[in-house]
């Protein structure tokens, strides 16, 4: 269901760089990723923008995301966002509890097989948001009640390679209802708003 030996929290209050010694994690290590079909130009992208991820994605060389609010969506099967070692933050200005990079399908249908590598988040609402494409209220409310059902729009092996989050708003990672097949390697967590880490009690169970 998921592997979470390499999640690491942090209850620190002191809000520390990334860069920092006492995180001992590497800015980059070799996720074995796909070769990349798309090299995100970080110079193009502007403050506050929604990126949608498509296939295999690497951002450019020497990327710059700090102080701009840029968010990352990958919503499609068989894709992946290698950050090689930026570092996301938000601006001064930006009090809104969005996620840095999230998952979820662009409809109420399932997608499988993504990976997020290297990246590194100051800030945000939740570093990294797993979900399906309607809340759970709205399906039940349309009367899909059924967890079998359920559990078949939502993504599915999911992995997570040295990724951390720092100084979130909310939880540092939140994984949705009925989401299933994600692993953790080499996470951390420090200085969350609210838990380190959420894994939805649907999501565990069924």
């Amino acid at each position: 269901m998921t592997a979470c030996e390499g999640v690491l929290f942090s209850g620190s209050s002191a809000h520390s760089s990334l860069d920092n010694a006492d995180l001992k994690q590497p800015l980059i290590i070799d996720a074995k990723l796909p070769k990349a079909t798309t090299t995100i130009d970080c110079a193009q992208l502007t403050p506050k923008q929604i990126f949608k991820v498509k296939g295999h994605s690497v951002l450019s060389a020497s990327c710059d995301l700090t102080a701009k609010s840029i968010r990352f969506e990958l919503n499609d099967s068989h894709s992946s966002l290698d950050c090689q070692g930026t570092l996301l933050s938000t601006r001064a200005d930006d009090a809104s509890k969005v996620s840095a990079i999230i998952i979820k399908p662009k409809t109420d249908s399932a997608i499988e097989d993504i990976t997020v590598a290297n990246c590194h988040v100051d800030g945000y609402g939740h570093a990294l948001h797993i979900r399906q494409y309607s809340q759970p209220n709205q399906r039940y409310a349309r009367g899909l009640i059924d967890p079998a059902a359920n559990r078949a729009l939502a993504p599915s092996d999911i992995r997570v390679i040295n990724v951390s989050s720092q100084n979130s708003i909310n939880s540092g990672m939140f994984v949705g209802d009925h989401v299933h097949g994600v692993s953790f390697d080499k996470v951390r967590i420090q200085n969350a708003g609210t838990v380190g880490y959420i894994w939805n009690l649907v999501a565990a169970i069924m």
